[in-house]
């Protein structure tokens, strides 16, 4: 059924398709995957029938699993010593367990720096492998998301104006209250504001709500550097930056944009991008 309605899908629009994870049976009796590519093939005008390419993917996916299963014990592991690491170092910090000079001080304020980059980088990876391993829990209640849109304008803010950008906001007067996750899609409107920031230079950034009846639809806008078009079906990725220059700074982990969308397709939401290099990107 899965392969049928992706021919039909195929034929209807006329363009690729790719359907991963179809079960198949062996000669052997093993059971395996196939992954397959469908073609459109135009036989009339406007008529399309579809040519089918398959490879055997059980191998793949075997890895896949191993490799997200292992990610997911290190984060758990490595969450633990981070606590009582940040815990100690805070301590003396303070001042909590005798005096510190200046130097000091600033050196530990570093450390703090890292054990919070570190632990949000774990984060991230315990995030990635619930969303695929479907553990990702969400706890609901009718917020009103302009208003979530319009606090997390504010508290990017200061950062804005220290790179010389403008934060603008399009939000509706009245409330638009939707049945969510508050806490988790306030992660999915900063981890946006932070590429924004991250990959702008000049002009200003927009976060935007609309209320387009059946849906509402949310949006942050820059005026950055862009995504090539080649680049844009793979920007939900795992792992996947773009448009950063070599050298040194923060990198991040690349999971941000793939947890975002997670975390929307959780609320039956989707998720796009818009861009266009050197022109921006929403």
């Amino acid at each position: 059924e899965k392969v049928a309605a992706g021919i039909r899908d195929c034929r209807a629009k006329g363009t690729p398709l790719r359907i991963d994870d179809v079960p198949f049976t062996r000669t052997n009796g093993q059971k395996g995957l196939l992954g397959l590519t469908l073609i459109p093939v135009q036989v009339r005008k406007k008529a399309f029938e579809c040519i089918l390419f398959g490879a055997d993917i059980t191998e793949r996916k075997r890895i896949e699993q191993l490799k997200d299963e292992f990610i997911s014990t290190v984060s758990h592991e490595l969450r633990m010593p981070l606590t009582v690491i940040k815990e100690g170092v805070s301590q003396v910090a303070e001042g909590i367990l005798g005096e510190i000079n200046s130097e000091q001080k600033r050196f530990l304020s570093i450390s703090l720096e890292g054990i919070d980059r570190l632990r949000r980088i774990v984060d991230d990876l315990l995030d990635i492998s619930k969303i695929e391993a479907g553990k990702f829990e969400l706890d609901r209640e009718l917020v009103d998301i302009a208003t979530l849109a319009r606090g997390v304008a504010l508290a990017f803010n200061y950062q804005a104006r220290q790179r010389g950008l403008e934060i603008q906001t399009n939000l509706p007067v009245g409330k638009i209250e939707v049945y969510l996750d508050k806490d988790y899609m306030i992660q999915v409107f900063t981890n946006l504001m932070s590429n924004a920031l991250k990959f702008t230079e000049k002009g200003r950034i927009e976060i935007s709500v609309e209320d387009k009846g059946d849906m509402v639809e949310c949006s942050v806008a820059d005026t950055g550097r862009g995504i090539a078009q080649e680049d844009l079906p793979k920007a939900f990725g795992k792992f996947q930056q773009f448009g950063r220059p070599e050298g040194p700074g923060e990198k991040g982990t690349g999971l941000g944009l793939a947890i975002s969308k997670g975390i929307v397709e959780l609320h039956h939401g989707q998720m796009w991008i818009e861009s266009k290099l050197g022109e921006g990107t929403k």
